[in-house]
């Protein structure tokens, strides 16, 4: 220790021996940044100024303290230099011509080495993981729509096309031109499919990718944004959470890029794409990624009788951000003892991951009645397929459609298998479950094994060291292993 403080500074020894301690406005402030999703201090104190957050952070005088895992998340090379026009000024690839939404979108695809959770709400979990995501981004607007994939097929990468094309037309937006690629842009599917729909397709040249640099740039920050979300969560409870949530965390930065990214004018990419002359940010249906739930118990989202007087009325739960096709005070809740997600809205949030110190000691948090009187969502009684949200969006036939589901498959009582604990650099293994004396090994699926007891420690809901395979064998589709990040 003493050598490297001799490679330190005297102020950088100083904040070593006697660090600053924060104020409570700052850490009030820092605190509502890991809600935002780790938004960027400058938009904050722009949210600041146009009123949408509290007057009194202004006393911080746009200087706010460090986030950790901002830095640790979102840490790259600086750049040293920049290319000029002949006036002076900065080059851009945005293009002075393009002015309305649809006029031109970049397409690219983001490619993960590492597996991702497919979201299911109900039945047994699928051996089917994501690889890959499809991204384009309006470069009149800066809207963002990112399309998450089972593979890197060409049907998958149309599927995705075709989904953005849907949203658009929701918005009354028309797609005529895509800026993109080689590769899987430039297959036959692709450019036929293009043309059905009348639209022109343009590319960069072989090893020219600078010439997409918008959409490299837009997954990039995808990338940094998703980063840090899984890191800061992971932080604050490593037992649950595990870099296969990661498209979740993918959609969740997409969110915040459209919804919250808001411009000196006080408007939002979203707002700009869909033509909207003013909305309302309800920055308070925002939780941190990753965080602490508890949803209340289904029978008693129903008949205030439901439940037996000495049953717990409420289950764990992890908050893995906002429906996509609900109002946007519904959250979407992984159950870590099923692996099944689904919107709820009766949920108490833990933002700052303050209860969890207490489940593993199994004792009741102090704070408890302040959570609760702070945070109320609702669930939704209708039947809701994520899963199908994200892969198959339905069609403008189908709009308006209601599905009943009288029961609750993930609260009661349909079976779902249990999720199984895996390191995905290491291959499938047994889960280590915590104080499972009275557990039973169960043999699943070629020699896999899971106890029949979950615990974690005293307290009574169930979990599992890492929120990963349930019945993967550590392989990777064959159209992923040319490539890799």
């Amino acid at each position: 220790m003493l050598k490297e403080l001799h490679t330190c500074n005297k102020d950088e020894v100083t904040n070593l021996s006697d660090p600053v301690t924060l104020s409570p406005l700052q850490e009030e402030f820092l605190a509502l940044h890991e809600r935002l999703w780790h938004l960027p201090f400058s938009t904050m104190f722009r949210l600041v100024k146009l009123g949408f957050l509290p007057a009194k952070f202004r006393k911080l005088n746009n200087k706010a303290p460090p986030c950790v895992s901002c830095l640790f998340g979102q840490a790259h090379r600086q750049p040293w230099q920049f290319k000029k026009t002949k006036d002076g000024s900065k080059t851009s690839l945005w293009g002075d011509k393009i002015s309305k939404p649809g006029q031109t979108v970049g397409i690219d695809q983001l490619i993960s080495a590492q597996p991702g959770l497919v979201p299911q709400a109900k039945g047994m979990l699928t051996r089917a993981r994501i690889w890959a995501a499809t991204v384009f981004i309006d470069y009149a607007t800066g809207f963002v729509h990112v399309g998450l994939q089972q593979d890197q097929s060409g049907d998958a990468t149309l599927q995705a096309k075709s989904d953005f094309e849907h949203l658009c037309n929701t918005r009354d937006v028309k797609v005529k031109q895509y800026h993109a690629d080689n590769g899987r842009f430039a297959e036959h599917s692709f450019t036929d499919d293009v043309k059905k729909n009348g639209q022109r397709i343009t590319y960069c040249a072989v090893g020219a990718h600078h010439q997409n640099g918008i959409t490299e740039n837009t997954i990039k920050q995808l990338t940094l944004i998703s980063r840090t979300l899984l890191l800061h969560a992971q932080d604050r409870w490593p037992e649950y959470i595990s870099t296969m949530l990661w498209p979740f965390a993918l959609k969740s930065a997409q969110d915040r890029m459209n919804q919250i990214n808001v411009d000196l004018s006080g408007r939002t990419p979203d707002m700009e794409f869909s033509g909207v002359a003013a909305a309302n940010l309800r920055l308070r249906d925002m939780h941190t990624f990753g965080c602490s739930c508890y949803v209340l118990d289904s029978r008693l989202q129903t008949n205030p009788k439901g439940v037996p007087k000495w049953e717990p009325r409420a289950r764990l739960g992890i908050y893995v951000g906002r429906s996509p096709n609900h109002a946007g005070n519904v959250a979407l809740v992984l159950n870590p003892k099923t692996g099944l997600v689904s919107p709820q809205y009766h949920v108490v949030f833990d933002d700052d991951f303050t209860t969890v110190p207490h489940l593993r000691k199994g004792t009741v948090p102090p704070d408890w009645a302040k959570l609760v009187a702070s945070s109320r969502e609702r669930s939704t009684t209708e039947f809701y397929d994520l899963t199908k949200t994200w892969f198959a969006p339905t069609s403008d036939e189908s709009e308006g459609e209601t599905f009943n589901n009288p029961t609750n498959s993930e609260d009661e009582g349909e079976t779902a298998e249990p999720i199984a604990a895996i390191n995905a650099n290491e291959g499938v293994g047994p889960i280590p479950v915590a104080n499972a004396n009275k557990g039973s090994d169960v043999n699943v699926n070629e020699g896999m094994k899971f106890s029949s007891t979950y615990q974690y420690d005293k307290c009574q809901d169930s979990i599992c060291d890492n929120i990963c395979h349930s019945r993967f064998r550590g392989r990777r589709p064959r159209s992923l292993h040319a490539r890799d990040d």
